[in-house]
């Protein structure tokens, strides 16, 4: 899903619900849900691994930030 899809959808969630708790599925399977502890941060994200943009040099002549991680 792309950002922009997200962030339409979460809009009209959000004026409806602007109270409302954001958590997130634990596992695949949705055994068990945590409430999101910490603030989406910009990253690399190859299909398995997740490389957190820390703003240096070195990141942005290793990586290309692609996605965003929620937790």
């Amino acid at each position: 899903m792309l950002l922009k899809d997200y962030v339409k959808k979460l809009h009209k969630l959000a004026v409806k619900y602007p109270d409302a708790k954001v958590v997130y599925a634990a596992d695949d399977e949705g055994n068990y849900f945590k409430e999101l502890a910490f603030e989406p941060s910009l990253g690399s994200f190859d299909g398995s691994e997740f490389i957190n943009d820390d703003g240096t040099e070195e990141y942005s002549q290793q990586f290309k930030t692609n996605s965003i991680c929620l937790n």
